[in-house]
């Protein structure tokens, strides 16, 4: 995940959630949060913490873009209990995630376990 820099809300109050998309799009790319491949169409407004398990509906913080397919996946397992077992993107340096070994990606699983 390439780490982004929201920044501070660009916006007082919103009434839905998906009014953050245009100020989502503007921070941070049209990008998923997850996988980063460009979101071409239908780009989601993800929450950190689920909706469901008690997340923030339109708070600037609980925000990020998504592609249907890691949205979907992800669904409701994030909690205000187990966020902070994430590496999210806009929080976290989630370029340590990986190191490299002949060019080839590799999960750093030491430093994660820490």
């Amino acid at each position: 995940m390439r780490p982004v820099d929201k920044g501070e809300s660009p916006y007082n109050t919103i009434k839905k959630y998906q009014d953050a998309l245009p100020y989502l799009g503007e921070k941070i790319g049209y990008y998923c949060s997850y996988c980063e491949f460009p979101i071409k169409h239908v780009p989601e407004v993800e929450h950190v913490v689920s909706k469901s398990k008690g997340g923030d509906i339109t708070d600037w913080m609980n925000l990020l873009l998504g592609c249907k397919y890691c949205n979907a996946r992800k669904s409701a397992n994030t909690t205000p209990e187990n966020d902070d077992d994430f590496l999210w993107p806009d929080v976290n340096n989630t370029a340590i995630a990986y190191t490299y070994e002949n060019g080839y990606p590799k999960v750093n699983e030491q430093l994660l376990m820490d």
